[in-house]
């Protein structure tokens, strides 16, 4: 997660279960995870703007990426 790494920069992330992603950022950077459900209409993607503005006081997205997900390579899968 190259982005979490570069100054003055927050990531959101978004997840169906409660999570520690384990992003690390600098110290001037910041990490926002959000949980979505679409049972639920409280936390649904159809509210994630305006759960992103009211509170974590996101105004703008810079740079999008969709479908990302994160593995861990096994030791068995790395040789």
């Amino acid at each position: 997660m190259f982005l979490a790494q570069r100054e003055n920069t927050t990531v959101i992330t978004t997840s169906r279960k409660p999570t520690n992603t384990g992003i690390a950022t600098r110290s001037s950077s910041g990490h926002i995870e959000v949980l979505l459900d679409e049972e639920d209409p409280a936390i649904s993607s159809d509210t994630l703007v305006e759960r992103l503005r009211n509170e974590h006081g996101v105004d703008r997205l810079d740079v999008v990426v969709a479908n990302a997900g994160m593995f861990t390579m096994s030791p068995a899968q790395a040789t």
